[in-house]
């Protein structure tokens, strides 16, 4: 049996590999690929939002940061839970 997995951080991996040595797993291949972050219209580089708020007045606009962080975050469905 074969399969793929991911793995994006550098101790996940020595984690992974370690375990994979010590249950007598055989590594047929393994790439290190570096990731290009491109960033579309609606997820401007980290620059754009700086600028965006300093345009606003910096952080002291920013009258309460729950209500804030409320506003400004996306609200996701979450794996395995159902819609309600």
């Amino acid at each position: 049996m074969q399969f793929t997995i991911e793995i994006n951080n550098t101790s996940d991996l020595t984690l992974a590999l370690a375990f994979l040595e010590r249950i007598g797993a055989k590594i047929l291949e393994k790439e290190v690929v570096q990731k290009q972050v491109i960033y579309n219209k609606e997820e401007q580089s980290p620059v754009y939002w700086l600028e965006k708020l300093a345009k606003q007045g910096g952080i002291h606009s920013i009258q309460n940061p729950s209500e804030w962080q409320r506003e400004q975050r996306k609200d996701r469905d979450l794996p395995f839970r159902e819609n309600n």
